[in-house]
Protein backbone atom coordinates (compact mmCIF):
# COMPACT_ATOMS: atom_id res chain seq x y z
CA UNK A 1 0.00 0.00 0.00
CA UNK A 2 1.23 3.47 -1.24
CA UNK A 3 1.28 5.76 1.69
CA UNK A 4 0.27 9.14 0.19
CA UNK A 5 -0.44 12.90 1.53
CA UNK A 6 -4.41 11.97 1.00
CA UNK A 7 -4.49 9.21 3.26
CA UNK A 8 -2.60 10.91 5.91
CA UNK A 9 -5.21 13.33 6.33
CA UNK A 10 -8.16 10.96 5.52
CA UNK A 11 -6.90 8.48 8.53
CA UNK A 12 -6.55 11.88 10.71
CA UNK A 13 -9.96 12.93 9.66
CA UNK A 14 -11.32 9.15 10.80
CA UNK A 15 -9.55 9.44 14.02
CA UNK A 16 -10.52 12.87 14.89
CA UNK A 17 -14.59 11.90 13.90
CA UNK A 18 -14.10 9.13 16.16
CA UNK A 19 -12.77 11.17 19.41
CA UNK A 20 -15.71 13.74 18.76
CA UNK A 21 -17.90 10.56 18.66
CA UNK A 22 -16.09 9.17 22.08
CA UNK A 23 -16.38 12.90 23.74
CA UNK A 24 -19.73 13.15 22.27
CA UNK A 25 -20.79 10.00 24.02
CA UNK A 26 -19.32 10.22 26.83
CA UNK A 27 -20.91 13.62 27.90
CA UNK A 28 -24.50 11.96 27.22
CA UNK A 29 -23.59 9.39 29.58
CA UNK A 30 -22.40 11.81 32.08
CA UNK A 31 -25.32 14.41 32.21
CA UNK A 32 -27.23 11.15 31.70
CA UNK A 33 -26.07 9.80 35.61
CA UNK A 34 -25.74 13.92 36.81
CA UNK A 35 -29.76 13.83 36.50
CA UNK A 36 -29.78 10.35 37.63
CA UNK A 37 -28.42 11.26 41.15
CA UNK A 38 -30.17 14.49 41.35
CA UNK A 39 -32.89 12.65 40.55
CA UNK A 40 -32.05 10.19 43.80
CA UNK A 41 -31.24 13.20 46.00
CA UNK A 42 -34.59 14.79 45.35
CA UNK A 43 -36.31 12.17 46.57
CA UNK A 44 -33.40 11.33 49.30
CA UNK A 45 -33.98 14.66 50.56
CA UNK A 46 -37.96 13.65 51.75
CA UNK A 47 -36.53 11.48 54.02
CA UNK A 48 -36.17 14.11 56.90
CA UNK A 49 -39.80 14.88 57.03
CA UNK A 50 -42.88 12.65 56.06
CA UNK A 51 -41.27 9.56 55.00
CA UNK A 52 -39.36 9.49 58.58
CA UNK A 53 -42.56 9.49 60.52
CA UNK A 54 -44.03 7.11 58.42
CA UNK A 55 -41.28 4.69 59.17
CA UNK A 56 -41.32 5.28 62.67
CA UNK A 57 -43.34 2.39 64.92
CA UNK A 58 -46.02 2.94 66.97
CA UNK A 59 -45.64 4.85 70.45
CA UNK A 60 -46.36 2.08 73.12
CA UNK A 61 -47.52 2.83 76.53
CA UNK A 62 -45.63 1.25 78.95
CA UNK A 63 -46.62 0.42 82.50
CA UNK A 64 -44.51 -0.43 85.63
CA UNK A 65 -46.59 -2.31 88.12
CA UNK A 66 -44.04 -3.52 90.84
CA UNK A 67 -45.83 -4.25 93.89
CA UNK A 68 -44.16 -2.83 97.32
CA UNK A 69 -43.87 -6.69 98.98
CA UNK A 70 -42.50 -8.17 95.89
CA UNK A 71 -39.39 -5.43 95.64
CA UNK A 72 -38.76 -2.07 96.07
CA UNK A 73 -39.75 -0.10 92.81
CA UNK A 74 -36.39 1.11 90.45
CA UNK A 75 -38.71 3.31 88.61
CA UNK A 76 -41.63 5.48 89.83
CA UNK A 77 -44.74 3.31 88.47
CA UNK A 78 -47.29 4.67 86.13
CA UNK A 79 -47.64 5.00 82.06
CA UNK A 80 -44.65 6.05 80.55
CA UNK A 81 -44.14 7.07 76.82
CA UNK A 82 -41.39 6.28 75.05
CA UNK A 83 -40.28 8.00 71.95
CA UNK A 84 -38.13 6.52 68.79
CA UNK A 85 -35.59 8.72 67.88
CA UNK A 86 -36.90 9.74 64.25
CA UNK A 87 -32.70 9.49 62.95
CA UNK A 88 -33.45 5.82 63.16
CA UNK A 89 -34.51 4.79 59.73
CA UNK A 90 -31.88 6.57 58.20
CA UNK A 91 -29.21 4.92 59.97
CA UNK A 92 -31.16 1.25 59.46
CA UNK A 93 -30.17 2.58 55.89
CA UNK A 94 -26.78 3.70 56.73
CA UNK A 95 -25.01 3.08 59.96
CA UNK A 96 -22.12 5.90 58.66
CA UNK A 97 -25.24 8.15 59.17
CA UNK A 98 -24.26 10.88 61.32
CA UNK A 99 -26.67 14.14 60.79
CA UNK A 100 -28.98 16.23 58.39
CA UNK A 101 -27.68 19.41 56.96
CA UNK A 102 -30.51 21.76 55.76
CA UNK A 103 -29.57 25.17 54.53
CA UNK A 104 -32.68 27.38 53.60
CA UNK A 105 -32.78 29.11 50.21
CA UNK A 106 -30.65 26.40 49.24
CA UNK A 107 -30.94 23.03 47.21
CA UNK A 108 -28.69 21.93 50.03
CA UNK A 109 -31.25 19.65 52.46
CA UNK A 110 -29.08 16.38 52.97
CA UNK A 111 -27.95 13.59 55.23
CA UNK A 112 -24.56 13.70 56.76
CA UNK A 113 -22.16 10.73 56.92
CA UNK A 114 -18.84 9.96 57.62
CA UNK A 115 -16.54 7.56 56.32
CA UNK A 116 -13.20 5.31 56.98
CA UNK A 117 -11.37 8.03 55.29
CA UNK A 118 -11.65 11.40 53.14
CA UNK A 119 -12.12 9.39 49.89
CA UNK A 120 -14.77 6.33 50.31
CA UNK A 121 -18.12 9.07 49.86
CA UNK A 122 -17.01 10.87 46.86
CA UNK A 123 -18.51 8.60 44.28
CA UNK A 124 -21.06 6.62 47.11
CA UNK A 125 -24.40 8.20 47.70
CA UNK A 126 -26.39 7.34 50.73
CA UNK A 127 -27.52 3.97 49.67
CA UNK A 128 -23.74 3.35 49.39
CA UNK A 129 -23.82 2.64 45.68
CA UNK A 130 -21.61 4.38 43.02
CA UNK A 131 -23.14 8.08 42.44
CA UNK A 132 -21.15 10.64 40.20
CA UNK A 133 -22.52 13.10 43.51
CA UNK A 134 -20.97 11.47 45.98
CA UNK A 135 -22.16 12.38 49.38
CA UNK A 136 -22.39 15.03 51.72
CA UNK A 137 -19.41 13.73 54.44
CA UNK A 138 -18.06 14.80 57.70
CA UNK A 139 -14.11 14.65 58.29
CA UNK A 140 -13.14 11.04 58.63
CA UNK A 141 -11.31 12.65 61.78
CA UNK A 142 -13.99 14.31 63.78
CA UNK A 143 -16.10 12.14 66.16
CA UNK A 144 -19.67 13.34 65.64
CA UNK A 145 -22.10 12.54 68.26
CA UNK A 146 -21.55 16.73 68.74
CA UNK A 147 -17.96 16.07 71.07
CA UNK A 148 -15.99 17.67 67.63
CA UNK A 149 -14.81 21.38 68.42
CA UNK A 150 -14.38 21.49 65.00
CA UNK A 151 -16.60 19.91 62.68
CA UNK A 152 -15.92 19.99 58.67
CA UNK A 153 -18.10 18.96 56.26
CA UNK A 154 -18.02 18.36 52.50
CA UNK A 155 -19.37 18.23 49.79
CA UNK A 156 -19.13 18.45 45.68
CA UNK A 157 -19.60 21.58 44.21
CA UNK A 158 -21.72 21.39 40.85
CA UNK A 159 -23.65 24.26 38.78
CA UNK A 160 -26.91 22.96 38.99
CA UNK A 161 -26.66 23.82 42.84
CA UNK A 162 -27.07 20.13 44.26
CA UNK A 163 -24.84 18.90 47.14
CA UNK A 164 -23.14 21.56 47.56
CA UNK A 165 -23.14 23.85 44.98
CA UNK A 166 -25.80 26.46 46.49
CA UNK A 167 -22.55 27.65 48.70
CA UNK A 168 -21.49 29.73 46.33
CA UNK A 169 -24.79 31.70 46.84
CA UNK A 170 -22.69 32.93 50.20
CA UNK A 171 -20.62 35.08 47.62
CA UNK A 172 -24.03 37.07 47.02
CA UNK A 173 -23.56 39.35 50.36
CA UNK A 174 -27.07 40.17 50.25
CA UNK A 175 -27.55 36.64 50.64
CA UNK A 176 -25.31 35.86 53.39
CA UNK A 177 -26.99 38.91 55.13
CA UNK A 178 -30.50 37.00 54.87
CA UNK A 179 -29.41 33.44 55.07
CA UNK A 180 -26.39 33.39 57.62
CA UNK A 181 -27.85 30.55 59.91
CA UNK A 182 -28.77 27.30 59.28
CA UNK A 183 -29.05 23.97 61.24
CA UNK A 184 -27.62 20.47 61.66
CA UNK A 185 -29.64 17.80 62.89
CA UNK A 186 -28.12 14.46 64.56
CA UNK A 187 -29.28 11.39 66.49
CA UNK A 188 -28.37 13.37 69.70
CA UNK A 189 -30.18 16.82 68.70
CA UNK A 190 -30.25 19.86 66.75
CA UNK A 191 -27.90 22.56 66.51
CA UNK A 192 -27.96 25.93 65.05
CA UNK A 193 -24.69 27.87 63.19
CA UNK A 194 -24.36 31.26 62.08
CA UNK A 195 -21.46 32.58 59.50
CA UNK A 196 -19.01 34.55 60.44
CA UNK A 197 -15.98 33.67 58.07
CA UNK A 198 -16.11 32.81 54.12
CA UNK A 199 -12.68 32.67 51.83
CA UNK A 200 -11.34 30.96 48.97
CA UNK A 201 -8.15 29.36 49.63
CA UNK A 202 -6.09 26.22 48.68
CA UNK A 203 -7.14 22.83 49.83
CA UNK A 204 -3.86 22.58 51.85
CA UNK A 205 -4.27 25.24 53.65
CA UNK A 206 -4.62 25.50 57.69
CA UNK A 207 -8.47 25.90 57.94
CA UNK A 208 -9.02 22.20 58.69
CA UNK A 209 -7.70 21.48 62.21
CA UNK A 210 -8.88 19.50 64.20
CA UNK A 211 -7.09 18.58 67.17
CA UNK A 212 -6.02 21.71 67.91
CA UNK A 213 -2.33 20.62 69.54
CA UNK A 214 -0.23 23.36 67.41
CA UNK A 215 -2.26 26.07 67.49
CA UNK A 216 -4.86 27.37 69.96
CA UNK A 217 -8.55 27.62 69.33
CA UNK A 218 -8.83 31.06 70.46
CA UNK A 219 -6.10 31.72 67.71
CA UNK A 220 -7.92 29.50 65.31
CA UNK A 221 -11.02 31.52 65.51
CA UNK A 222 -9.08 34.57 65.21
CA UNK A 223 -7.19 33.57 62.17
CA UNK A 224 -10.69 32.10 60.08
CA UNK A 225 -12.33 35.70 60.93
CA UNK A 226 -9.21 37.67 59.82
CA UNK A 227 -9.29 35.25 56.61
CA UNK A 228 -12.53 36.46 55.54
CA UNK A 229 -13.37 37.90 52.20
CA UNK A 230 -16.55 39.47 54.26
CA UNK A 231 -16.86 41.53 57.28
CA UNK A 232 -19.42 39.88 60.07
CA UNK A 233 -20.12 40.99 63.34
CA UNK A 234 -20.30 38.08 64.99
CA UNK A 235 -19.18 37.31 68.50
CA UNK A 236 -16.55 34.10 69.04
CA UNK A 237 -17.48 32.35 71.80
CA UNK A 238 -13.89 29.93 72.80
CA UNK A 239 -16.94 27.76 74.61
CA UNK A 240 -18.90 27.29 71.38
CA UNK A 241 -18.36 24.67 68.89
CA UNK A 242 -17.07 25.42 65.31
CA UNK A 243 -18.38 23.69 62.33
CA UNK A 244 -17.01 24.65 58.38
CA UNK A 245 -18.30 23.87 55.07
CA UNK A 246 -16.26 23.41 52.44
CA UNK A 247 -16.94 22.84 48.60
CA UNK A 248 -14.29 23.08 45.64
CA UNK A 249 -14.10 26.60 43.55
CA UNK A 250 -11.57 27.04 40.81
CA UNK A 251 -10.75 31.01 41.71
CA UNK A 252 -7.26 29.54 42.85
CA UNK A 253 -5.45 26.40 41.86
CA UNK A 254 -6.65 23.49 43.46
CA UNK A 255 -9.28 26.00 45.07
CA UNK A 256 -11.61 25.10 48.27
CA UNK A 257 -14.75 27.50 49.06
CA UNK A 258 -14.40 27.75 53.45
CA UNK A 259 -17.26 28.78 54.98
CA UNK A 260 -16.95 28.85 58.88
CA UNK A 261 -19.95 28.84 61.62
CA UNK A 262 -19.86 29.12 64.81
CA UNK A 263 -22.63 27.40 67.15
CA UNK A 264 -25.56 29.62 68.49
CA UNK A 265 -27.00 28.45 72.04
CA UNK A 266 -30.58 28.04 71.96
Amino acid sequence: MIITKRNIIVTLLSIAALLQLSLWIYDINNENAMKASEAYYDELSQLNSAAIETDLPETPDVKLDVQPEEAPPLFPTGNFTYTPNPDSALLKINPDYVGWIKIDNTKIDYPIVRGSDNEEYLDINFDREKDVLGSIFMDYRNIGMGLDQHTIIYGHYTERGYMFGDLRKYLDSEFLSSNDTFTISTPQGEKTYQIFSMHISPSEGPFLETQFKDIAYTDFLSLLKEESIVDRDVVLDENLDLLSLVTCNYAVEDGRLFIHAIEVLQ
